[in-house]
């Protein structure tokens, strides 16, 4: 072999070794990508519904969503699936560092008011699917944990308004200004789905100190924002949330609450509260429906759930009252059900019965009621 064959053959074997190399490097930073990606999932998740449209916001707000990703390790691809899962840090993190990037601090901010109620997935829908308002702030409270990890959320009635809270307790996530003010914004959106894009609450709580963008914020919200709370929030009155929600469907709700609950985080809990509402909703035709047969249906003792429904303020007679008076007000609002047949579902032995407890609650008969609603 000639000097000039064995200098090519060895450049040759250069060339197969470097690109074993290069295969196998490429290989490792993969695995190492994947692995990252694995990792960020191990701790707090949430629904990747949370992130619907997040890398076209990016890029629109000419931020470089793919950069962005890779930054937190978090995987585009599971964004797909609204029902996959995606790390709450992760999450958390891109948001702020996207408003970083693009010395926006109000990015967030703008992204939640745009987030449509349905692009929230399956706790969207079940918001959608309540009868009213505050049937809807309920059910955001009591599945949210089923959706997203290591978060509270309450709806705490004092003084004649209502705070329908949000707080992460994760203590691995300490940047989350962008997050409150995105998740509030949500909320913000399923009562304007409801009530009209005028819908304001009275007060918006935010946990993080004031920032220069308030300004943004308060104009956003419609309604004064106090920094520095103890948890986020939005502040409303009872009057404000008794409106109909225009895609009400108790089935569907009911099928909804049942799948989050099943296909949702481990974390998640239905309060005893909200485990006699789904009861009693689901045998409200029942006449004289009682505690003790709620008792045998969840399997608790009656003494017991008097007790803990006392500790919570409320009572069965009163849990069974307001989802009457809430599926009155939708069935009247909504649909063309005659009286007579929205009094037999409601469990109510005569319409007389069913009329002046509607007289009660609203101080008007049903049928005034559902001639001031109509349309």
């Amino acid at each position: 072999m000639t000097l000039r064959n064995k200098s090519a053959l060895a450049a040759n074997l250069l060339g197969v070794v470097s690109t074993r190399m290069l295969i196998r490097n490429t290989a490792v930073q993969v695995m190492a990508r994947i692995e990252s990606f694995n990792q960020a999932v191990s701790g707090a998740r949430v629904f990747a519904s949370a992130a619907t449209g997040l890398g076209t916001f990016f890029d629109a707000n000419h931020v470089c969503a793919g950069s962005l990703f890779d930054q937190v390790a978090l995987d585009p691809g599971r964004l797909a699936s609204p029902t996959d899962q995606i790390g709450l840090r992760q999450y958390c993190e891109v948001l702020e560092l996207a408003a970083r990037r693009s010395h926006d601090p109000t990015l967030g901010l703008r992204y939640g008011q745009q987030f449509k109620p349905e692009m929230l997935g399956l706790i969207g829908h079940i918001a959608l699917s309540s009868p009213t308002l505050l049937a809807a702030a309920e059910n955001l409270a009591a599945y949210f944990g089923y959706h997203q990890e290591d978060t509270v959320t309450e709806l705490l009635k004092a003084n004649g308004t209502y705070r329908l809270t949000y707080a992460i307790r994760s203590p691995r996530i300490s940047e989350r200004r962008q997050d409150a003010v995105v998740t509030l914004g949500m909320y913000v959106n399923v009562f304007r789905h409801g009530a009209g894009a005028e819908w304001c609450p009275q007060e918006v709580h935010l946990e993080h100190a004031r920032t220069e963008d308030w300004r943004e914020i308060e104009q956003a919200f419609g309604a004064p924002v106090r920094f520095g709370q103890d948890t986020n929030a939005l502040v409303f009155r009872h009057d404000q949330a008794l409106r109909a929600m225009p895609g009400a469907n108790l089935p569907l709700l009911d099928l909804l609450c049942a799948t989050i609950m099943r296909m949702g985080m481990a974390g998640g809990t239905v309060s005893l509260r909200d485990r006699i509402r789904a009861y009693v909703r689901s045998n409200l035709s029942v006449r004289d429906l009682t505690l003790q047969d709620a008792s045998d249906a969840l399997g608790i003792p009656r003494w017991t759930l008097q007790r803990r429904l006392a500790e919570d303020n409320t009572s069965f007679a009163d849990i069974a009252d307001g989802l009457r008076r809430e599926i009155s007000e939708y069935y009247l609002a909504s649909t063309d059900q005659s009286i007579s047949d929205i009094s037999h579902l409601l469990g109510y032995s005569e319409i007389s019965a069913f009329t002046r407890a509607f007289r009660r609650w609203h101080g008007v008969p049903p049928k005034q009621y559902r001639k001031s609603h109509a349309g």
